[in-house]
């Protein structure tokens, strides 16, 4: 993903029914730092964590990863950059009932709003369980080695 500005509030991936109470989920930019939110219905029956210390680098790709345990508390959330887990701050822990919804999975905006203005999102995937971290460092380190091996072996550097 490369990123917009560190002021823009923007979802970058989602699955989410704003006419539902936001119902679903989504990995949203929240200024300068990531967020995810998992909803029934915002804000009383959800998980919210953000990211700390202006992860969010304007201008440059990173790689950003999200893992979920299924446990209803923002504790199972897990954000990783450049294949890292990064420290994330709850903001709402009080998911109870289901996330499930009918709306289309959207990269670059939830389902009315919330667009991903002025960067650029690339290679999106969706898991059907839940990556460990070592799979996430693995699948960091993938695409700067499959752009490697893609040059010509006389156009390589150590």
């Amino acid at each position: 993903m490369k990123a917009a500005g560190a002021n823009a509030y923007s979802s970058i991936l989602a699955r989410m029914d704003e006419d539902q109470g936001y119902r679903g989920w989504d990995l949203f930019q929240h200024g300068g730092d990531f967020a995810v939110h998992i909803v029934n219905a915002w804000p009383g029956n959800a998980l919210k964590v953000h990211t700390t210390g202006g992860r969010l680098k304007p201008g440059q790709w990173q790689h950003v990863f999200v893992t979920y345990d299924g446990s209803a508390k923002a504790g199972g959330l897990r954000i990783y950059v450049y294949g890292e887990v990064v420290e994330v701050k709850p903001d709402q822990d009080s998911l109870k009932d289901t996330i499930r919804n009918t709306v289309p999975l959207r990269i670059g905006q939830r389902s009315k709003g919330q667009v991903f203005e002025g960067g650029s999102i690339q290679d999106v995937r969706v898991y059907g369980r839940r990556i460990t971290a070592e799979e996430v460092a693995v699948l960091h380190r993938t695409g700067p080695l499959r752009a490697m091996l893609a040059l010509d072996p006389e156009k390589r550097t150590p």
